[in-house]
Order: C-alpha cells, then structure tokens, then sequence
C-alpha cells in the first residue's frame, strides 16, 4: 500500500512537471481607447477550469491579490502602465481588466498551447468626457481585512 502511494505521488508529480514543461507565455498590454496610451488596471485570469493565475509585470508594478471568505473568491493582479505576462499551461483562460467605475471592463477569451501569445486589452469609457473634469470622483470607503 505504501508503495502504491508513493506511486501515485510520482505520477502526479510527473503529471504537474510535464504540464509546466508545456507552459507557454501570455504577454500582454492593457490601453485606453481614446488615448492609445497603456494604463494601470486590475487583471482577472482565469482558466476554463477555473483555477485562476496571476500575471507578474515587465518593467512595472503588478500586486497579486487573492482573498478567499467562504465561497467567495477573489483573484486579480493590479498593475501598472507596462506590459504584463504570465506563465500558464496550456488551455483556455478569460482575461478581464477593469479600471474603476469610468470605463466598461475589457474580457478576452484566449487559447494557450506550447507556443507563446500576445493580447491587447482595450478598456473603454463609458463616457465621453473624464468624470474629475466634471467635478466627479470615485471614492471608496470600504477596507479590505479581517474584522
């Protein structure tokens, strides 16, 4: 019995190396519409599975943030203006990047095998001028932490 489960630990260890051996890498940018110009946003990836990954940054910040309470889980990276990438195995991932309450989210469906993609996200406003040059800005007033 030992044995068989030594065995299954192999296997599975196995399994898991030779999926990352296949991994290829997602790169991507995250842009305004009206401006062309990259921005900082928050990333969701996740898998057809449903597992979720995060994305790590070239050149600029990416904050991996993860909270699970009950059910309820919540998985994203926030990253700066520069371009993004992520290490998945092969498969089907949604991304979704969002960028407060101004501008409608970006959602892209992408197909990852052994060779490497690029994707542009392009958030767009929902309206047509900035809400701050109206006088208008987004608050939050909520706290991410443990009571």
């Amino acid at each position: 019995m030992k044995d068989m489960n030594a065995y299954r630990k192999l296997l599975f260890l196995g399994l898991s190396l030779s999926s990352w051996a296949q991994a290829a890498i997602l790169t991507g940018e995250i842009h305004d519409a009206d401006t062309g110009k990259m921005v900082p946003a928050r990333l969701y990836l996740q898998s057809e599975k449903g597992s979720w990954h995060h994305a790590t940054s070239q050149g600029g910040t990416a904050i991996p943030y993860q909270v699970q309470r009950g059910q309820s889980i919540e998985v994203h990276t926030t990253l700066s203006a520069a371009p993004f990438e992520a290490k998945l195995p092969p498969g089907t991932y949604t991304l979704t990047a969002e960028r407060g309450k101004e501008y409608h989210p970006a959602k892209q469906t992408v197909t990852i095998g052994e060779e490497s993609v690029t994707v542009v996200l392009t958030l767009k406003r929902w309206t047509t001028t900035t809400l701050a040059s109206r006088g208008w800005y987004s608050g939050d007033t909520h706290v991410h932490r443990p009571v």
